[in-house]
């Protein structure tokens, strides 16, 4: 699992966040962190610029979850079954 994220790592409460995730998915999958530097650019442009940066490092075989405030929610069962779906249904 490859997880690309937009900003720093080295922040402190992130850095923690990352780490405790690290360690709750490490048993079931390889993962990995990519993290991708904020947009020099505001508002509109900068997320335009950085979307485009994060579907630059996308495969037309990746497997993608986009984990958004506006997006559905999904407990943690629900987030299981969706990280399962690849190993389920191979080529997909």
């Amino acid at each position: 699992m490859r997880i690309l994220a937009v900003g720093k790592k080295h922040e402190a409460w992130v850095s923690d966040g990352i780490a405790r995730y690290e360690k709750r998915l490490k048993k079931p999958f390889d993962l990995s962190w990519q993290l991708i530097p904020h947009s020099a650019r505001k508002n509109d442009a900068a997320r335009r610029e950085e979307s485009e940066r994060l579907l630059a490092k996308l495969t037309a075989n990746d497997f993608v979850i986009l984990l958004d405030e506006r997006g559905k929610a999904l407990n943690s069962p629900g987030l299981a079954r969706t990280l399962q779906q690849p190993i389920d249904t191979p080529g997909l």
